[in-house]
């Protein structure tokens, strides 16, 4: 047990100091996000079941230019934050022409995101000097990868959650040191709520949060 504790160890280490190791992964975890594009899997959707069918066909429509259709409409209607993720992946659809590589693409670029956001909160809130390896599992976790193929704005919540606690750590910290970024976290950490709430109605928790611990 302990030469297994050791080489697990050991592999973390290089994993933590290997430039090249490191972003061999970060490129894995891309093309495992691309998996449907690059063996041309079909989405089996029907324009009337859930949230993703809703995703699918609507960004279509709207990229079209002729609206959402009276059925989506009225669904979106009804749960109102669906629409942003629809209308973000329509901007995608009506420049790539293609709503599959749509999804993967604009999934991918909201998980880089997180995973930018995620490393600034760890370097600048830990001394672990394993924080890419911290970064590797968001990275490679099999269900984010799974939900970078659906249309989703379960990706873009999770860039948008790491953005609003970055910010949420940089106002508490500035607040303690009384900075004159203090004003300006406190915005930003607004603003991050403000766009987290229109597509998922959870974020005013985190300002909770923010309020109580300050």
């Amino acid at each position: 047990n302990r030469g297994h504790r050791h080489r697990n160890c050991a592999g973390i280490d290089f994993m933590q100091k290997s430039d090249s190791c490191f972003w061999l992964l970060i490129l894995v975890g891309v093309a495992l996000r691309m998996v449907p594009i690059l063996f041309d899997f079909e989405w089996i959707l029907i324009d009337n079941q859930g949230d993703s069918a809703i995703h699918f066909f609507g960004s279509q429509q709207l990229a079209s230019g002729e609206g959402l259709s009276e059925m989506n409409a009225r669904y979106e209607a009804i749960f109102p934050q669906l629409y942003s993720y629809t209308l973000v992946l329509s901007l995608f659809f009506s420049v790539i022409k293609n709503i599959e590589l749509s999804i993967c693409l604009s999934n991918i670029i909201f998980d880089c995101i997180a995973i930018v956001f995620l490393s600034k909160i760890l370097n600048n809130n830990t001394s672990d000097k394993r924080n890419r390896v911290y970064v590797l599992v968001w990275w490679l976790n099999p269900i984010f990868i799974i939900m970078c193929w659906f249309s989703m704005a379960i990706i873009a919540v999770n860039a948008i959650l790491l953005i609003s606690l970055y910010f949420g750590c940089q106002l508490i910290k500035s607040y303690e040191l009384q900075s004159s970024k203090m004003y300006r976290n406190a915005v930003l950490l607004g603003i991050s709520i403000f766009v987290g709430n229109l597509f998922r109605p959870m974020f005013s928790v985190l300002l909770i949060a923010e309020i109580v611990i300050i």
